[in-house]
């Protein structure tokens, strides 16, 4: 399941941890918007730039801009972003800070999912968590403490249009015995890793771990999962409420047989990250520098 084209891929091998890019800001519109699970959409964008984009991993994330509500246009927000300080834009969250709060784009990171260089489309996938816009506009103060992301993602249109910065990816592949945990935010990271592997490094995919936590079946796509199952040998889900998945999660590979990972890769919520940190450091032995860990969000707090 070929999501991003070979060619777009900087390194092929990804024996070292991918080297920092030349960030750059582009303009894009929505294409399409749709879902792909019960709590999962995929946002769809389309830009020149995207014809042209080169990624350094398969886990690459992106900054997606957007823009405040009466700023939504192509018009109004295109030449906002146009006349953002360059030389300042290796930081965006700094430049975006110094515009007036009420004309200041929201910033949020997600992975790239797909991407298709000949159609000049990228997308991305956002859990929801069971929220929909019609929920969002009926119970708005039900709701309050949705990020931006989010409500951005359940109110797109065809057409609005975004700003795209481009990062990088994080994962590399010098360990051979990995592994490899994901919450539902994630699972885009995670999947990729594995599909980065079956296209290139096929023998070496079959000594990774996935460990996957969500809250349902509704979080995930049923497809990238039946295909992670297919072609990885050692796949795991565990279904759990939000609020108990860390432990769950920690416990589980606690109690488990499997011999330890060389390498341990974890995003999502904070305290997942954390715990799984700490077991690989103190109970597996693991270097720091053998242990990725990326809090996406944290229960109860609003990211800034």
């Amino acid at each position: 399941m070929t999501t991003r084209p070979i060619t777009a891929f900087a390194d092929h091998e990804l024996r070292n941890s991918p080297a920092e890019p030349h960030h750059h800001l582009v303009q894009a519109h929505v294409l399409g918007v749709r879902e792909i699970a019960p709590h999962l959409r995929r946002i769809e964008l389309t830009s020149p730039d995207f014809h042209n984009w080169t990624m350094t991993g398969p886990d690459e994330f992106f900054g997606l801009v957007m823009p405040p509500e009466h700023l939504n246009t192509t018009s109004a927000f295109f030449p906002m972003l146009e006349n953002l300080p360059r030389q300042e834009r290796a930081n965006l969250r700094s430049t975006l800070n110094v515009i007036d709060e009420d004309e200041r784009p929201a910033l949020r990171w997600y992975t790239v999912r797909h991407l298709d260089t000949q159609r000049g489309v990228m997308a991305f996938d956002i859990a929801t968590h069971g929220v929909t816009h019609e929920s969002l506009v009926n119970s708005a103060d039900a709701h309050a403490d949705i990020g931006p992301g989010l409500r951005w993602a359940l109110c797109a249109q065809p057409g609005d249009p975004v700003g795209i910065f481009s990062a990088r990816g994080l994962w590399d592949r010098r360990w051979d015995r990995q592994l490899v945990v994901a919450d539902a935010s994630s699972v885009p990271s995670a999947l990729a890793i594995a599909e980065f592997m079956s296209d290139l490094h096929p023998g070496q995919l079959q000594s990774i771990r996935f460990v996957i936590t969500v809250e349902s079946e509704a979080d995930i796509e049923a497809s990238s999962v039946e295909w992670l199952r297919t072609h990885a040998e050692h796949v795991e889900i565990l279904y759990r409420p939000i609020a108990k998945q860390a432990d769950a999660t920690l416990s589980y590979l606690q109690s488990e047989s499997h011999a330890k990972p060389d390498y341990v890769w974890v995003s999502g919520e904070g305290n997942l990250c954390k715990d799984i940190r700490r077991l690989a450091i103190k109970e597996w032995g693991l270097e720091t520098d053998a242990i990725f860990w990326c809090p996406y969000w944290y229960i109860g707090r609003p990211r800034p």
